[in-house]
């Protein structure tokens, strides 16, 4: 009876005030609080207590204090040390009050707020008086650096601000892994300590290469890691040693800088030394550009004789950056080039620029210049501007030196231009000022000025409108003003019931010219109006088989044009099956064909339905005349009653093997004036390609044999020959032969190469050398071994 009236008042206390309920151990504060089995047991829900000589407090769902064994269980509980700065959740927590020792499992959180330390876990043993917190589950701890610390088992000195891990993987804030044995992390210098190392770089674009340094201990802070008797290497992993990797006596990744140090380090290939550094920097994976020494690059020819080139990369800014390559020759003359390169949102600049100098030649140099822009407005849909420059001291300089450059294209011809273009959905207008020089002629006559514009206009699916016009001063003293207006129209096909296919095209050509001293248009005012009219009429024939689908077409092409043409006899013009057809089949622009012509012919393939390949094409064509146009170019015989016969064959029969043949004969069937032949075979390992052309219907009547071959050992090991035969005067103008080894991160090679030159100063050449390149760092060759 005096039991049950002490649990009414504490019943009818706790709905005046908070429940407290104190004894030598805790204090509880609860607003429902449970004593049972004679006081042993108190429960407390949604509630907390506080541990007097613990310093701490717990709060909970439930809370369940057992007097005689000491012992606090919270279920879904939180708990603060206030001395340590600690707060730590778990789903269950079992607390042993007389030991100070916490027992937590499942979803264990902890949360350091002095050290900003982050712990997530399943189960660890907390001691207060030792103030050490342990556990054996694996562990994900995150550091003030946001590092990541994946662990089978850590102990945590809280006093010491030492955390001791065991078989840790760590992911860094810029994503490279680290895994490690065991480790030590001072949260007091904020520093990682480690033995037996390793660390996984992480790379950004797509590779299979897995960069990644090795070492027999290691320091890491926030601003470097520090690996003592360490080895990196680029390659992917293999079950023998890596085809190269560099080792040194310290390895030193400075992080803010992104570089990688060595002293005393060692370039092992097949681990072998081959190279030593006393000391080596180089940008970690992560870097995509930064400042710093390029691989450097030993070159010998006949014409110059042998260099060093040693070039150096300077990032100026994040959209800027600038290659100087300095190249020392072995007597006294030095050559330096300087490339700079700007790109901003709507623009990019470009410059290439050289110097050479020596004491018993002259100074030679060149200087390219590209620019562009893009604008936008509110009548175009884009504007694009541009400037190249392109000038040289000497016609044979960018040859001689082997001057390379993205943006030198050709070391024979210099274009020198502005151009403004505007674009809209169905309109374009592009302006020139176009400057050309021819280095092979003479200097009074090599300069070419060319202010010139076109305009295109779509009016719909069926009619255009395109117009351009130039001022051209060439050759000293000659000059030729141009306008050109030409209105297309094709009809939509229409299939008859026949069978037929016909459709329809118009071109309105307006040619205006005013020369003097030309011979390509007439020394006064010129004024021309030229329609022509073309209709076109196939008629496929499909014939099914099991296998394929074969189609004949013939064709017939009927071309109606007034009978003037300008004189282009001297133009070089070659009519090939593939533009037979084409109502501006010269692609004159200042001349129209005259007169009354047909072009007829046939084409006949096969498509396998099983691959939808074309396995056979064969076509064949030649055009018909009236009356002769002695005004067309002469090279092609199209001014001729009877053309040229022109066709063309494909034919693949599998997929190791592949014919081609275009051609091109007069019209007695007997004289050639035109062929191409091209053959590649594929087996296996085996690849070849063979070009023959020969060309006697041009000005520049050309003819050779081109062969390229390559034969693969394996994936890694290939032997590569190419050859070209001038036919036309009889010699080799080039071999070269290479063996090459290839893998993710290192190719090797031996190259034997021999060029021939006739032109003014280059001497012809000939080359056996080494040539090595190691992924990421680049390669460079040994000088000519011959």
């Amino acid at each position: 009876m005096k039991n049950k009236l002490i649990i009414i008042l504490i019943i009818l206390f706790q709905f005046l005030f908070i429940n407290q309920i104190f004894s030598e151990e805790i204090q509880f504060n609860a607003k429902e609080i449970e004593i049972i089995d004679e006081g042993n047991e108190t429960i407390a829900k949604n509630g907390s207590v506080f541990i007097e000589k613990d310093k701490i407090s717990v709060d909970g769902a439930m809370i369940k204090y057992i007097k005689n064994k000491s012992l606090l269980i919270v279920n879904e509980g939180k708990i603060k040390r206030i001395e340590d700065n600690l707060e730590i959740t778990s789903e269950i927590i079992e607390y042993s009050v007389d030991q100070s020792d916490l027992y937590l499992k499942n979803n264990v959180k902890i949360n350091d707020f002095t050290n900003n330390l982050k712990i997530s876990t399943n189960e660890i043993n907390y001691n207060l008086e030792k103030q050490k917190i342990e556990s054996s589950s694996k562990s994900e701890i995150k550091d003030n650096f946001d590092n990541i610390y994946q662990v089978s088992q850590f102990e945590y000195d809280i006093k010491n601000k030492i955390v001791k891990l065991r078989d840790l993987e760590i992911l860094d804030v810029s994503k490279n892994i680290f895994k490690i044995d065991q480790a030590f992390l001072d949260l007091e210098k904020k520093e990682l300590i480690a033995k037996d190392v390793g660390l996984n770089f992480k790379i950004f674009n797509e590779s299979e290469n897995e960069p990644r340094l090795k070492g027999r201990s290691l320091i890491s802070n926030n601003e470097n890691t520090i690996v003592k008797k360490g080895t990196f290497t680029f390659c992917k992993k293999r079950e023998k040693c890596p085809p190269w990797e560099m080792s040194a006596e310290e390895i030193k990744h400075d992080k803010k800088k992104k570089t990688i140090y060595y002293k005393n380090a060692s370039l092992k290939i097949y681990d072998k030394k081959v190279f030593y550094f006393p000391k080596f920097f180089h940008p970690d994976p992560t870097v995509e550009r930064q400042s710093g020494f390029l691989i450097p690059k030993i070159q010998d020819n006949s014409t110059t004789g042998l260099s060093l080139n040693l070039p150096y990369f300077i990032a100026l800014a994040e959209n800027k950056d600038i290659t100087l390559s300095p190249r020392f020759f072995a007597e006294d003359k030095l050559l330096i080039q300087s490339e700079f390169r700007q790109k901003n949102k709507n623009s990019n600049h470009q410059i290439d620029l050289s110097q050479y100098v020596s004491n018993k030649e002259n100074t030679k140099g060149h200087f390219f210049y590209d620019f562009n822009k893009d604008y936008k407005n509110d009548i175009f849909d884009e504007i694009e501007f541009n400037i190249q420059l392109e000038q040289v001291s000497d016609e044979t300089y960018l040859k001689a030196y082997k001057i390379e450059s993205p943006i030198i294209n050709n070391t024979s011809n210099l274009t020198n231009s502005v151009n403004i273009n505007f674009v809209n959905e169905n309109a374009s207008l592009n302006t020139n000022l176009d400057i050309y020089e021819d280095l092979s002629k003479e200097d009074s006559d090599k300069y070419e000025y060319v202010p010139n514009f076109s305009l295109s206009k779509i009016i719909n699916e069926n009619n255009a409108l395109y117009s351009k016009g130039y001022y051209k001063n060439y050759d000293t003293n000659i000059t030729e003003k141009v306008l050109i207006n030409n209105f297309e129209f094709e009809s939509n096909p229409r299939y008859l019931d026949n069978g037929i296919v016909n459709n329809n095209k118009i071109l309105v050509k307006n040619i205006n010219s005013n020369a003097t001293n030309s011979k390509n248009f007439k020394n006064k005012s010129s004024f021309n109006l030229t329609p022509s009219f073309q209709s076109n009429y196939s008629l496929p024939l499909i014939k099914e088989t099991i296998k394929s689908n074969n189609t004949l077409t013939p064709r017939v092409s009927l071309r109606l044009s007034t009978p003037y043409t300008k004189d282009v006899r001297k133009t070089d013009r070659k009519i090939s099956y593939d533009n037979i057809y084409d109502l501006n089949r010269l692609g004159i622009d200042e001349a129209n064909e005259g007169g009354i012509s047909l072009t007829y012919g046939y084409e006949y393939s096969i498509v396998e339905k099983s691959s939808s390949e074309e396995n056979l094409k064969f076509g064949f064509a030649n055009n018909l005349r009236l009356e002769e146009n002695k005004d067309l170019p002469l090279n092609s015989n199209l001014g001729d009653k009877v053309s040229d016969f022109v066709g063309m064959f494909e034919y693949k029969p599998n997929k190791n093997l592949k014919f081609d043949y275009d051609f091109s004969y007069k019209n007695n069937l007997n004289d050639l004036n035109y062929e191409l032949y091209g053959f590649e075979f594929y087996l296996k390992n085996l690849t070849t390609k063979f070009e023959y052309q020969n060309e006697n219907n041009s000005s520049l009547k050309t003819s050779y044999l081109k062969n390229e071959t390559r034969f693969n050992f394996n994936k890694k090991n290939s032997l590569i020959f190419e050859t070209r035969e001038n036919k036309e005067k009889s010699f080799t103008e080039f071999y070269n032969l290479i063996y090459q080894y290839e893998i993710d991160c290192l190719t090797a090679a031996i190259e034997y190469n021999k060029e021939y030159y006739n032109d003014q100063d280059l001497k012809p050449s000939e080359n056996l050398f080494f040539k090595l390149s190691i992924i990421p760092f680049g390669g460079f060759n040994t000088p000519s071994l011959k």
